[in-house]
């Protein structure tokens, strides 16, 4: 999984690098990036969580049961005005196949991946506004052939 976020946060450094410059201090959180870069780490530095202009979850949502509940805690981050950019797998087209990527027992609750209309209304329901949702990237995982999208909202100015 760590070649797979690591080869999309590469191919997609444009797009986080765009939302990051949007403010000459801007402070970016990197919600659940798991546990894999730090065995490779010689230093691990804890973030603040006060609000933030960028809040990014890449290759997560999948292991989260309620992504309602996950955009809602993101989005409360953000600064009015900021950014909450979300990556992760496309849904397939067959269930069966949905199945394979993952080992037996892995702890994913979502293993088809989300459509639109699945990311659109947890930012929706969270306020979010200016939504986008682009197929992003494309990668192997288990030997099967998966796709990305990259999906960001903004907080209202007024909230």
């Amino acid at each position: 999984m760590l070649n797979i976020t690591h080869k999309f946060k590469e191919s997609n450094k444009n797009n986080f690098n765009e939302l990051a410059r949007q403010e000459d201090s801007a402070l970016v959180l990197d919600y659940a990036c798991g546990t894999e870069l730090a065995s490779h780490a010689k230093c691990i530095v804890g973030v603040d969580i006060s609000q933030t202009m960028v809040v990014v979850c890449a290759s997560s949502y999948h292991h989260f049961p309620s992504i309602e509940g996950v955009t809602k805690a993101l989005a409360s981050y953000l600064k009015p005005g900021g950014s909450l950019l979300v990556a992760d797998l496309m849904k397939l087209s067959s269930a069966e196949s949905a199945q394979e990527q993952f080992p037996p027992g892995a702890p994913v609750a979502h293993k088809g991946g989300f459509d639109e209309a699945d990311i659109k209304a947890a930012f929706e329901g969270t306020g979010l506004v200016n939504f986008a949702f682009v197929t992003a990237d494309k990668a192997k995982q288990h030997g099967h052939s998966v796709q990305f999208f990259l999906a960001p909202g903004v907080r209202d100015q007024g909230s």
